[in-house]
């Protein structure tokens, strides 16, 4: 059979998912998606044959990723995989049951004189009742401090309740009825605030998620508690955790684990050991992510893991359901995906910043005003690549005379450079003189503009450059459907802007140009649309195939045919196809740089930030410039925590969130104090002071001290192979940052600080392992109380702005946002406009720092 016909079989195979629906965020009822019923089943199928390590690519994340979780952990009781067992001779006398709200207290099974076995339970007013154990309801165990229920309360639910249900024929009363019964738990490893957020807008059959499982969360020293309300006792079927080190800490206290799900999209390069662990001890796992996550999946790859992708060939006609959810108008869109390319050629622009690049390296050795000729050059060239709405007057004016002092200071420079140089700038500056005049016509405007006249559509989304101006691009082309009387919706866009848009309704989607391959991979595999219409130049086709190459690359398109060549055999027949075919152009601009375009980003970069740049071996950093609204700037180490807002701001979210500078986007919104110390640092500390454990970093921080002290006489191999020797097991990426990453309070077994003491032949050290350890637990809970303190006061803080302003345009925002909080002090939210992941090498003292504000 074809491997459509296989999706259909599995599909129309019965299951317990069948009499589920799902409604999402308050939306109608729909069926269970038939993408995660077809997952639910290969994955078992992989899991049997290929091995229990394990990632599935979905088209989308954040609510396929929760729905896939909770769906497969009722197919896993259902089949039996997750084990359950009520079993009320287990209660204990005095142990608190509820039914519902309904609170009583166990107290025996007795056979009494009818000779039938009853269950007896206790309730308000010492009132004392029997009823037969095979009519009882379901207890479900319950840890709360409420009073005993009234026995009118009990009498009033035990009439309405359904007759008892002891299998999965009707698995929704199943659920219920085995709620705190459940003999292990699934740990789901992603963003603990934001999916309980999510938990709440999703139903099952009507009823809320938290009804019918139990779910916990677990913090970093592996203790659990309930993630909802109420006071549910019992084994979570579902425990969510902010990462594997809280994982392994809960394994430590005995939970039993049936398997871990993870969000890959969590930063997982730094719980590399963590992960390696789990793996070691052979716990199922399943990693879910989607296309743009996939890209970066060689640590799992080196590990074995075997990798399912849902793409247009594995994604068949069945699969689709066309409801208005957001995860089947992604899938449509990924399975029907149109990239349209249309190439077109401007000499003056091509060959401008051909010449460009090619001087890249002589100019870094010439003098600041020729360096300053060349930043401005590229700047315009760029501009021009991307424009698809002509410059006013005004505008075309000031670009020319400032071309013209460029020329002006060329003729100043040009006894000290070489001709080569000379004459190729004199061509840019000419060749940009023709492009910014009044009567050139840039050929992506008459490309556009023949595309959207003879076209038919009814609304038209236009993705643009972040340095070009919106409101002008949607004047020039509402004024052309005016002229024409085209009645067509226009949205204009920033890349971000769109990613971000899960709602795009547009027939068509056109991009300006060919952008970064981080932005091009968050728009071509968001799937907020399914009609892409690309305006290149010949010079961008090199840029476009380099990125698609390394795509393609990544993706390894035959992994899909290899899983099911291994898993069913030669019965079904999978067909592989290549989405990337590589446009030809003209052979002047042929590239083989891989990633040309973070290149020039960081060539750009370094003109401008030349003064803080560093050619020296020692005292050096590498770092990445960020630009904020507003003018300012700083030099971030790529590792360096930072402070996001950007959900409270866009989402009117609750939570601050935390992310490396190299995970920070354009549109990003960051909170620093005004004295640029460590914000969250400074309130933990203030924490620790209040609770009379000032003393606790110092003490926590001993560990640290002697790794740089023994760095200071030997190479780090050689201190990371007596920490082996030693008995340490971690890899050489994590005693790196053990050494480098200040954030890193203490390490996460205690048995790494007895291995460091050991391989440092520190008695002193030895001695006070217990201690070190508990003071960095401390250290790290005053941590996680600061992020919830700073949460909240921000939270108040941005709610009293929005209340004085009437609300906060996060895209027009173009000035720094400035707040005073309580025993912090004036703190600073900065909008990011512009990132490279390019890092640059800068004076150690100028890193992490605010510039220019």
């Amino acid at each position: 059979m074809n491997w459509d016909e296989y999706v259909r079989d599995i599909l129309r195979k019965p299951s317990c998912l069948d009499n589920i629906f799902l409604s999402l965020d308050f939306d109608k009822q729909v069926s269970v998606p038939p993408i995660i019923k077809a997952s639910i089943c290969i994955l078992d199928q992989i899991s049997e044959i290929k091995g229990i390590h394990n990632v599935i690519v979905f088209p989308e994340r954040i609510y396929t990723a929760l729905i896939f979780v909770i769906l497969k952990i009722i197919n896993d009781i259902e089949t039996g995989k997750l084990g359950y067992c009520y079993d009320p001779y287990r209660f204990t006398k005095g142990q608190k049951l509820k039914l519902e709200n309904c609170v009583m207290e166990f107290d025996a099974i007795e056979i009494c004189d009818d000779g039938r076995e009853k269950i007896f339970v206790k309730f308000a007013e010492n009132l004392r009742y029997g009823l037969p154990i095979d009519m009882a309801p379901y207890f479900q165990i319950t840890d709360t401090k409420r009073p005993l229920s009234k026995f009118q309360v009990f009498t009033k639910l035990f009439k309405s309740q359904n007759i008892q249900v002891n299998s999965c024929a009707n698995m929704i009363n199943f659920l219920l009825n085995y709620k705190t019964h459940i003999k292990s738990t699934v740990f789901y490893v992603t963003s603990v605030t934001g999916t309980k957020e999510l938990i709440k807008s999703i139903k099952i059959n009507d009823r809320n998620i938290e009804d019918l499982l139990l779910i916990g969360q677990v913090d970093y020293t592996g203790v659990i508690r309930n993630a909802g309300t109420g006071q549910l006792a019992g084994i979570p079927a579902i425990t969510l955790s902010p990462d594997l080190y809280s994982v392994i800490e809960a394994i430590k206290r005995g939970i039993a684990v049936q398997s871990i799900v993870i969000d890959t999209t969590e930063n997982i390069i730094t719980q590399l050991d963590a992960l390696d662990q789990l793996c070691r001890r052979k716990y199922p796992i399943v990693c879910v992510t989607d296309m743009i996550g996939s890209l970066n999946l060689g640590v799992l790859e080196v590990r074995d893991f075997n990798i399912w992708r849902w793409n247009e060939e594995s994604i068949t006609k069945d699969m689709f359901s066309f409801s208005n959810t957001i995860l089947d108008k992604k899938l449509l869109n990924c399975a029907n995906t149109v990239i349209e390319y249309c190439t077109s050629k401007c000499a003056e622009i091509c060959d401008s910043l051909q010449l460009l690049y090619k001087h890249r390296e002589d100019v870094r050795l010439q003098s600041p005003v020729i360096i300053s000729i060349y930043g401005i050059l590229f700047g315009y060239a760029l501009t021009a690549l991307r424009s698809i709405a002509p410059l006013d007057f005004d505008k075309i004016q000031s670009i020319r005379n400032n071309l013209s002092e460029c020329f002006d200071l060329l003729e100043v420079e040009k006894k000290y450079i070489s001709s080569e140089l000379y004459n190729s700038l004199y061509i840019i500056i000419e060749n940009l003189k023709k492009v910014y005049s009044i009567d050139y016509k840039l050929p992506k405007i008459e490309i556009l503009y023949s595309k959207l006249l003879t076209g038919h559509y009814n609304k038209i989304s236009i993705i643009i450059s972040d340095k070009d101006n919106k409101n002008e691009v949607y004047t020039y082309w509402e004024s052309i459907f005016e002229e024409y009387d085209i009645n067509t919706d226009i949205e204009i866009l920033y890349p971000n802007e769109f990613i971000n848009n899960n709602s795009i309704q547009s027939d068509i989607s056109i991009l300006a140009g060919w952008f970064n391959r981080k932005i091009m991979q968050k728009i071509l595999f968001s799937y907020n649309t399914n009609y892409y219409f690309i305006l290149l130049y010949e010079y961008e086709n090199r840029w476009k195939n380099a990125h698609e190459k390394l795509w393609l690359n990544a993706c390894n398109r035959e992994g899909n045919k290899e899983i099911v060549e291994k898993v069913l055999g030669k019965r079904v027949h999978y067909i592989t196809n290549n989405r990337y075919n590589q446009t030809k152009h003209d052979t002047a601009y042929i590239n083989d740089i891989e990633d040309e375009l973070e290149e020039i980003d960081l060539i750009l970069r370094e003109h401008k930030y030349r003064k803080y740049i560093s050619n020296q071996v020692v005292n050096s950093i590498e770092a990445l410039p960020i630009c904020f609204a507003g003018g300012s700037f700083a030099f971030f180490t790529p590792t360096h925590k930072l402070i996001t807002v950007t959900d409270i701001i866009v989402n009117g979210a609750k939570r601050i969130a935390i992310k490396f500078a190299n995970e920070l986007n354009i549109g990003d919104f960051i909170v620093i104090r005004e004295t640029q110390k460590d914000l969250i640092r400074e309130v933990a500390d203030i924490i620790l002071s209040v609770s009379g454990k000032k003393q606790y970093r110092q003490k926590a921080a001993k560990w640290r001290d002697a790794l740089l002290i023994e760095g200071i006489f030997y190479e780090f191999d050689d201190i990371y192979e007596k920490l082996k020797s030693s008995g340490c097991t971690k890899d050489r990426l994590t005693v790196r940052r053990w050494v480098t990453d200040e954030d890193v309070i203490i390490p996460q077994d205690k048995s790494d600080l007895i291995a460091i003491a050991m391989a440092l032949d520190d008695i002193t050290l030895l001695n006070e392992v217990d201690e070190i350890y508990e003071a960095g637990r401390t250290v790290m809970s005053a941590h996680i109380k600061a992020g919830r303190v700073i949460s909240e006061k921000l939270r108040r803080c941005i709610a009293d702005k929005l209340y004085s302003q009437q609300r906060i345009d996060p895209y027009s925002i173009c000035n720094p946002i400035t707040f005073s909080i309580d025993d912090v002090g004036k703190v600073i939210i900065l909008k990011v406009i512009d990132i490279t992941n390019v890092p640059v090498v800068i004076e150690t003292s100028n890193a992490n720092k605010l510039f220019g504000f």
